[in-house]
């Protein structure tokens, strides 16, 4: 099964690292999980290199564009992936929040109810 998650964020560097720190702990298994990042607000939003190391995607917007165009932007950029290589295509597409703390095993126990799996 492959999933792509994606993350938008804005100007909250501190919450977003815990929270993408807590995602990679989280999975029980990285094997089939893209991650996207979108990042709103040009390059005045820090990353570290760990993100740059850990997601598969990195996404930018030169200026604030807000998070519903960041959204659109993170879901056409994964439909694109899933258009155009089909052996890579993606079963399950899951939105994150940049300040949630996940926890083990949350990602599964979501496929398991949307009956992806």
């Amino acid at each position: 099964m492959k999933t792509d998650i994606f993350i938008t964020t804005y100007k909250r560097e501190d919450l977003f690292l815990t929270s993408f720190h807590s995602l990679l702990d989280s999975l029980t298994d990285r094997n089939g999980v893209r991650i996207t990042v979108c990042v709103d607000g040009g390059k005045e939003t820090k990353i570290d290199n760990f993100v740059y190391e850990n997601c598969d995607f990195l996404l930018w917007n030169k200026e604030n564009i807000g998070l519903g165009p960041s959204i659109n932007k993170a879901l056409a950029h994964i439909s694109t992936l899933n258009n155009y290589f089909d052996n890579n295509k993606s079963d399950f597409i899951c939105m994150l929040q940049d300040d949630v703390t996940y926890k083990k095993g949350w990602l599964d126990k979501l496929i398991k109810v949307f009956g992806c799996l």
